[in-house]
C-alpha cells in the first residue's frame, strides 16, 4: 500500500493526488486513542474527530484522515468486527492517508479557454 488517490475538487474540476501513507504504532502504554471514526470497513474509514489533548492529536492525526490498513490488513476487505478488535488490542499498527495540507486553502479559479483564430 503505497498511497491511494486523494480526490479533490477545484473550480468544478475533480482531480486526484497521491497522498503519502503515514504509519502509526500504538503501544501498550496508550489506554485511549482519543479519536472517533466515520464509516467502517469494509470500505473507507475516516477519522471523524480527535480529542484536543488525546493521543491521536498528539501524533498529528486530524479529522478527515483516512485509515488504510490495520496490523497489515487492508480496510477495503476487513470485516468491521476485526477492525474494532484490532483497535482494542495493543500494540496496534495502522497506516493513514493524511489530507495534504496544501489542498486546504486552494482558491477556486476559472480557467480561460485558449482562443484559436
Amino acid at each position: 500500500l503505497s498511497g491511494r488517490p486523494f480526490q479533490h475538487r477545484l473550480g468544478g474540476v475533480a482531480f486526484a493526488l497521491m497522498a503519502p501513507l503515514t504509519e502509526f504504532v500504538v503501544d501498550e502504554n496508550v489506554q485511549k486513542l482519543g479519536m472517533a471514526f466515520m464509516g467502517a470497513p469494509p470500505g473507507e474509514t475516516k477519522i471523524k474527530s480527535c480529542a484536543e489533548n488525546g493521543w491521536a492529536a498528539s501524533v498529528g492525526l486530524q479529522p478527515g484522515d483516512v485509515i488504510v490498513s490495520v496490523n497489515g490488513e487492508d480496510l477495503r476487505e476487513m470485516p468491521a468486527d476485526t477492525f474494532k478488535r484490532h483497535f482494542k488490542d495493543r500494540p496496534v499498527n495502522f497506516q493513514v492517508q493524511q489530507r495534504p495540507d496544501d489542498l486546504q486553502d486552494i482558491p477556486a479559479t476559472t480557467a480561460q479557454p485558449n482562443r484559436v483564430e
